[in-house]
């Protein structure tokens, strides 16, 4: 439900379909395709400039 609210947002990666598995019902969610670095690799590499701005980013999304 949140991705559907904030679908076609900046830096909001799209959600294309829920499909749940036959047999166990757990529901999947299926996204488009990103091209991205391993955030584990990422981490240690930012800077708190760069960890604030990423945090920003992040809750900005959630007033707009």
């Amino acid at each position: 439900k949140i991705l559907e609210n904030l679908r076609g947002g900046p830096n909001v990666i799209t959600l294309l379909d829920i499909v749940k598995d036959p047999v166990s019902r757990t529901p999947a969610l299926i996204f488009e395709y990103v091209n991205n670095i391993d955030f584990k690799q990422l981490y240690p590499t930012l800077s708190d400039y760069d960890i604030r701005f990423y945090m920003y980013e992040l809750l900005k999304v959630c007033v707009d």
